[in-house]
């Protein structure tokens, strides 16, 4: 992965403006759809674009998720749960959750790893979570789509990290439902 800027043009009499972004490779499937399915409702970075050219790596143009830096910013749910206060806010993360959970369920879809280290959450420039318009939820949004897809699509990977809880084998079909077991699994170590 690295990060890079890409110039854009609104409309033919205006000046093309510069927007960072994050690039990454992948040398298997990526879960574009799924991916895409988020983005749309604001439950993942926007994905700009995918470039697949045989024999090499697939190319993923998404949105740069900035990190905190005296304004709001992106951290981790995993990062932030070490902080200090960050069990006051348990609730409104949670829901932020349920809506990614509900809207993969609702299109029979599923993430595959979320994990919390998978999961951004955008802070204040205090450091506490931002809410969003709808529902008051934390804003979340999610990132790696390398084992995202539809049941019956996606496998686990043969070399994962065995130290985690993983609901299936290595090598078996990611189910739907999955992802819900995975939340399941950290939520009550982290918060």
């Amino acid at each position: 992965m690295f990060l890079a800027k890409i110039a854009r043009v609104s409309d033919a009499s205006s000046a093309p403006h510069t927007l960072d972004v994050l690039v990454k490779l992948v040398n298997h499937s990526y879960g574009e759809d799924v991916h895409k399915l988020l983005a749309s409702h604001s439950l993942a970075p926007v994905l700009h674009g995918t470039k697949c050219i045989e024999g090499a790596p697939a190319v993923i143009v998404m949105e740069y998720l900035q990190p905190p830096s005296g304004t709001s910013g992106w951290v981790t749910i995993h990062d932030f749960a070490r902080s200090q206060g960050a069990r006051l806010h348990k609730v409104a993360i949670r829901e932020g959750i349920n809506n990614i959970l509900d809207m993969l369920q609702k299109n029979e879809m599923f993430h595959g790893d979320l994990r919390a280290n998978n999961v951004m959450l955008k802070v204040d420039s205090a450091g506490a979570p931002c809410k969003t318009e709808v529902g008051g939820g934390a804003c979340l949004k999610v990132i790696d789509f390398d084992w995202a897809g539809g049941s019956g699509e996606v496998r686990y990977p043969i070399q994962r990290n065995e130290k985690i809880t993983w609901p299936a084998a290595r090598g078996e079909p990611i189910a739907m439902g999955y992802d819900c077991q995975q939340v399941d699994l950290w939520w009550e170590d982290l918060f």
